[in-house]
């Protein structure tokens, strides 16, 4: 029994190290632990990520290269270690895929080959010449921004409904965010959602 099981083994051994040998070896780019990448991989990727490596070819492929042989050991590195199991990582597979979809889809409406008239550019500039200073009430849930909204609506200072509000840490005092341009993000320290 024991030498059948030794000898299909060993014939599946066979079978696989053929297939795989008949992978022509100038397709190969990198070889990662028991991953090949080849240039098939490469291509797909460089299709949906070409926005990310600007600059000269040569040297956007090479970075693309080198990302793509880091993330391969990374995740190779995960798994030996049985993290691809964890939630966390899961959750990160999840993330990385929908950021990637994204990109994708925004690669494909044209977003970044778009043509700039001198006018539009003018225009920007006089936009950012003025900024306001605005003022933000963080919460944690919707149910709370619209409690704080109609305190704001009756009269109640603007500055101490937002500190009532607002999370410890979230980096607004009185609910001043500052002065922010047009374009501009107003900056808030990571963790609660803003409605």
């Amino acid at each position: 029994m024991f030498r059948s099981w030794s000898r299909i083994l060993s014939l599946a051994l066979f079978g696989a190290l053929a297939v795989n040998s008949c992978q022509p070896e100038s397709d190969v780019l990198a070889r990662v632990g028991n991953r090949t990448i080849t240039r098939g991989d490469f291509l797909m990727v460089a299709q949906a990520l070409s926005s990310r490596y600007p600059g000269m070819p040569d040297s956007a492929k090479v970075h693309l290269l080198r990302d793509i042989t880091d993330r391969e050991l990374l995740v190779q590195g995960a798994m030996q270690q049985g993290m691809y199991r964890d939630t966390s990582f899961l959750d990160l597979r999840r993330r990385t895929e929908e950021q990637l979809l994204r990109q994708t889809y925004y690669d494909e409406l044209g977003a970044g080959q778009v043509v700039v008239s001198r006018g539009e550019i003018e225009q920007l500039h006089r936009w950012r010449a003025e900024e306001a200073q605005v003022q933000v009430v963080f919460t944690l849930n919707e149910a709370a921004a619209r409690a704080a909204a109609d305190q704001i609506r009756r009269g109640a200072d603007f500055g101490e409904v937002a500190d009532r509000f607002n999370p410890a840490g979230c980096g607004v005092i009185c609910g001043a965010a500052g002065p922010v341009r047009f374009g501009d993000s107003v900056r808030l320290a990571p963790g609660p959602a803003a409605w």
